[in-house]
């Protein structure tokens, strides 16, 4: 059973983009598919270096950027379980969430800080995330076809965020039958701008990065923006939710 973590590793070597981060859009960061495998390598080393491993979860709180990418893809070669939370949320629903999945590390960003717990382990992206990595070589963590791969929440419309548990296996089939259907080809430029903690943006995420495709990543979503970036980057595939489109048209 492959680790989803390895999802894009048949494409190492080849130069080619594997995203490009708009979160300065003037300013955009290439990252090749090189790029991110030696980053979710360093991830997966430094979890590993503060004893976490195969099952622990691992919470990301941040809007979309290439660092989000890295923890997820690095955290699956440690074995660890991703929790990507809504950084939306009301500060009670995100401890809720925390305690629910006993996460053992928190990844966030500037401004989230105070939402979590304070006996919780954290890695700021704007500050420190470059000193929790550790850059070398990492063999990949055996999995099962039902190991748990990720651990999402719903929305909470009908009570408390429930957590939803994802297989390697499950996943996997998915991803591959999805990428079949749509016929995605290493020549597509797919934009995300819904957030990446939403079942969507994760779906197309793994799509694309299975047969070679360049990411296209949006901060959060803009109508006006979407459109920009769909012609300056030459984008061939757009996803989200049909409210999104809706807004655009």
């Amino acid at each position: 059973m492959e680790n989803l973590g390895d999802l894009f590793k048949r494409h190492v070597g080849s130069g080619k983009l594997a995203a490009i981060d708009l979160l300065d859009p003037e300013n955009p960061e290439e990252v090749t598919y090189d790029d991110l495998d030696s980053r979710a390598d360093a991830v997966a080393r430094g979890l590993v270096g503060r004893g976490l491993g195969l099952g622990d979860r691992v919470a990301i709180l941040a809007q979309n950027r290439i660092e989000f990418m890295e923890v997820i893809f690095g955290a699956l070669r440690a074995g660890c379980v991703p929790v990507p939370i809504n950084f939306k949320l009301a500060p009670e629903a995100i401890h809720s969430i925390i305690r629910d999945a006993d996460v053992r590390h928190v990844f966030m960003e500037a401004g989230t800080s105070s939402v979590v717990p304070d006996d919780v382990p954290r890695t700021d992206f704007d500050e420190d995330y470059p000193a929790f990595m550790d850059p070398g070589s990492f063999s990949t963590v055996e999995v099962s076809e039902k190991q748990v791969s990720m651990q999402l929440y719903t929305a909470g419309t009908t009570g408390r965020p429930k957590g939803v548990l994802l297989t390697h296996g499950g996943q996997g089939w998915a991803t591959r039958a999805l990428v079949a259907a749509r016929r995605l080809t290493f020549d597509d430029r797919i934009l995300i701008s819904a957030p990446f903690f939403h079942k969507n943006a994760l779906v197309a995420i793994k799509t694309a990065m299975l047969p070679g495709a360049c990411l296209l990543i949006m901060p959060r979503f803009g109508a006006r923006d979407s459109i920009k970036a769909i012609a300056r980057q030459k984008c061939t595939m757009v996803t989200g939710v049909p409210t999104m489109m809706y807004m655009m048209l």
